[in-house]
Parts: C-alpha cells; structure tokens; sequence
C-alpha cells in the first residue's frame, strides 16, 4: 500500500467481500470517511444505513453482521445506530511505512509528461543566503519533487542576476574594501556591498593579484571585479544548497539573455 488512497481501497475491497458474504452483493457506492474524533477509528462508513430500508433491517444490526467479517488490512466495529468504524492494522501500517522509502512511492501519471519549469532560490550572488532564501528553497524544490512525482517533466531552473546596478556596486565595492585592506583609500566611499563573505572574496581577490587600479572609478576594473565576486559568491550559494540537497537542471544567467537581444541602433 503506497498512500492514503490505497489504503482506503484496501479497506474498500474487504468491505465489498463482507457486504458479499452477507447477501448484499448489490449495494450503493461505499464511500469512506474520517471519524471526527481518532479515538473511534481511523476510517467509517455509514453503508449500514443506506442498507436498511432495502433490507428491512435497523442499520445497527447490519454494521453488526458486517463488522465480524471484517480482516485483513482492518478490523471493524459497529458503533452507535449503525456506523461501522475501522482501524488499519499493525502490520498495514508497517506495510505503509516500509513503502515510503521505496522509489516512486505515491507517484502518479497525472502530469503525463507536461514540460514544466520551476524556477526557485535565484537569489542575487551578492551575499550569502539568508532564512527567507532557505524558506523558499525547500518550498521550491518540495513543488519541483511533487510535480515530477505526479508526472510532469520538470526542470529545476535558477535565474541568475548577475548584471545591473547592483552587480555594479557590487564589484567597486570589492575595489574599494581591498584598497583600505591596502592602505590605499581612506575608507570615504559610502555605498558598498560589506560583510564576512564579501571581505573573504575581497581577500582572495588580493592574494590573487587581480587588477586593482589606484583610482576610484575604473569602470573596465569594476566589471571584471564585479563578475568574480559575484561568481564566486555563487560558487558559495550552490554548496550551501547542495547542503540542503537542492541542485538545478539549469542555470539561466541574465548575461546570457542580455546577449540574445538584438541591440538597437
């Protein structure tokens, strides 16, 4: 038994039986529901009643023919004027844990192979991941795991921003923390990207002996500084959610589709 459903067709089918065995091969349609309260079972069924006027019989004496009958997957009592509550088995439920491991547990046709594209996390690489990307990161890949359970083909995309005024900022902000670390600026400039893994990337920028230019504004510097701290950071974010294992099937870069679109005169 791999969910819910078919444990309550399991149920279903032993009900059939026992309806059979006792002369009500022709009933209506049985549908089982959840007790209000747990205590009285984990299904019930109210078929008794729907019995009663055909069989000329009171539904607490029907629920009491039919609950005997009942094994397998279930035992069943009748209870009040003619519930019949059920209670899954041990080793029904046992059976139900041990199937939740196994590949392709609860999986379904319903997405028949419909291409779909979730696209999730796709935080800015400049800074690290904070709990409301985490949040989102299960919740995306929790939907993603849902959908190609259910059938769908899913792709499982990141949408990388990694041009614009705050790739920019980004990038002279490495400029200028690594020429304070340097000594050669006095710390003046105001709006910069800051904190632990922002000075890390600065850091090996410097052991790197990458450009950096004596002058404030270098706009060619800025971009090269820009596109390896941002990479970097995102080298940062991808093991954090690798941690979480959460991993893409593409990674759509803004550049990229920056560089597709035909340039007006």
């Amino acid at each position: 038994m791999q969910s819910t459903r078919n444990i309550s067709d399991a149920i279903t089918s032993v009900l059939k039986r026992a309806l059979a065995e006792s002369g009500f091969a022709e009933h209506p349609e049985i549908i089982l529901g959840r007790p209000s309260d747990s205590s009285h079972g984990d299904f019930s069924s109210n078929i008794a009643f729907q019995l009663a006027r055909s069989a000329r019989k009171k539904p607490a004496e029907i629920a009491s023919a039919l609950a005997p009958r009942i094994s397998g997957d279930a035992t069943a009592e009748a209870a009040g004027a003619g519930f019949l509550n059920f209670r899954i088995t041990p080793s029904a439920l046992r059976e139900h844990l041990v199937a939740l491991g196994e590949p392709g547990w609860g999986s379904d046709t319903l997405g028949s192979g419909v291409k779909t594209i979730v696209e999730y996390v796709s935080a800015n690489p400049t800074g690290p991941l904070h709990v409301g990307h985490g949040r989102g990161a299960i919740l995306g890949d929790a939907i993603a795991r849902l959908l190609t359970n259910a059938g769908f083909s899913v792709t499982r995309e990141y949408y990388l921003n990694n041009i614009g005024k705050q790739i920019e900022l980004l990038g002279e902000s490495v400029l200028h923390i690594a020429r304070v670390m340097k000594k050669m600026d006095d710390g003046g400039f105001e709006k910069v990207y800051g904190g632990d893994v922002v000075e890390a990337v600065t850091r090996r920028y410097i052991e790197e002996k990458r450009p950096l230019p004596s002058r404030t504004e270098d706009p060619t510097a800025a971009r090269a500084a820009a596109h390896y701290a941002s990479e970097l950071i995102f080298e940062g974010i991808l093991e954090d959610l690798r941690r979480l294992e959460i991993s893409f099937d593409s990674i759509v870069r803004e550049s990229a589709l920056e560089e597709k679109i035909p340039q007006c005169a």
